[in-house]
């Protein structure tokens, strides 16, 4: 009988390790309310895709949806930028005016109709946003020193090029631009018609 309850109590211990073990590493720092992020040193944060790693090579990724409020501070820490590949997929979004940064393939897919880019971003990938096919109405804050939505164009536009960067469906090109970016317009499949004014010398 003790014999039994030995060997019982060996294979308890086993699954539990067995269970223990299968998840063996996460790539994020921390997830709250559905946003996951790293730790990228200072006491700041970025926002990244979540992932999973399962012992045998199994990977799991986890993408922010739904209503995202990306706050100013979580956990004591600055939130400074969206991470490559983060992969955001939202129907909406509310960027906060600590992030200075948005990285290649931040965004990708979802169904946001507004953009508002705060006057703290300074630094924004040319494809950090893809297929972004229900987006109308684009706005960068007048005070952005990197980039702006001159003319009420619908547009992100980088002042210091004039390239534009990412467009949308409502779109008007002003006769400013010079470029249109790598991936101004990718994947956005409500497009019907956009005109190039002659100032585009560069696609």
């Amino acid at each position: 009988m003790d014999k039994f309850f030995t060997k019982l109590s060996l294979l308890f211990t086993i699954a539990i390790i067995g269970l223990t073990l299968s998840v063996s590493a996460t790539a994020h720092d921390f997830e709250i309310d559905g946003v996951y992020y790293d730790i990228v040193g200072d006491g700041c944060v970025e926002v990244v895709r979540g992932t999973t790693y399962y012992r045998g090579g199994g990977i799991e990724y986890h993408h922010t949806t739904g209503d995202v409020v990306i706050p100013a501070r979580v956990n004591g820490y600055k939130v400074i930028g969206i991470g490559e590949f983060a992969q955001i997929a939202p129907s909406s979004i509310s960027l906060p005016e600590t992030l200075s940064y948005i990285k290649k393939y931040a965004f990708d897919g979802g169904t946001i109709f507004e953009l508002y880019i705060p006057k703290s971003i300074t630094n924004i990938n040319e494809c950090a946003f893809s297929s972004l096919s229900n987006l109308c109405k684009i706005e960068v804050d007048e005070n952005n020193p990197a980039y702006d939505s001159r003319d009420n164009c619908n547009a992100i536009i980088r002042s210091a090029d004039n390239s534009l960067i990412l467009g949308c469906a409502n779109t008007i090109i002003p006769n400013t631009v010079t470029r249109i970016g790598d991936n101004a317009f990718g994947g956005n499949s409500s497009i019907i018609k956009i005109s190039i004014p002659n100032s585009v010398t560069q696609i």
